[in-house]
């Protein structure tokens, strides 16, 4: 739940930054109801990158390449805490943050290749 309220409420600032409402959002993605964007933001749904990609194109206008690149950033900071904690930094594990998220992504089935692009901005 912890990591669905991060991105909703990342998406609710996206989205106010834009000058947008809930409803004008979903109504340039094409969603049926505006309250399902409603319970995302709220962290009540949760948010495949397909849907993020889909905030981002359709919502907001951005490119396909900026869109992947806000993906891979927003999931990154999602897992981040979760892999650099001390109670799961193993003796055998690295402890450079760079490399504890990118094995927390391919634990989530990202290639290296996407990692590599995705954590250069970061």
């Amino acid at each position: 739940m912890k990591s669905q309220q991060h991105i909703g409420e990342k998406v609710r600032d996206m989205r106010k930054e834009y000058g947008m409402t809930q409803r004008e959002l979903a109504d340039r993605m094409g969603m049926k109801s505006w309250n399902n964007l409603s319970n995302l933001e709220k962290g009540h749904k949760p948010v495949s990158d397909k849907m993020l990609m889909r905030i981002f194109t359709d919502g907001f206008d951005l490119p396909k390449s900026e869109a992947n690149r806000l993906t891979g950033e927003w999931r990154a900071e999602e897992y981040a805490p979760e892999y650099l904690s001390a109670s799961s930094v193993s003796k055998n594990v690295s402890p450079n943050p760079l490399d504890q998220i990118g094995m927390g992504l391919r634990k989530l089935g990202w290639s290296k290749k996407e990692i590599e692009q995705h954590i250069r901005h970061i």
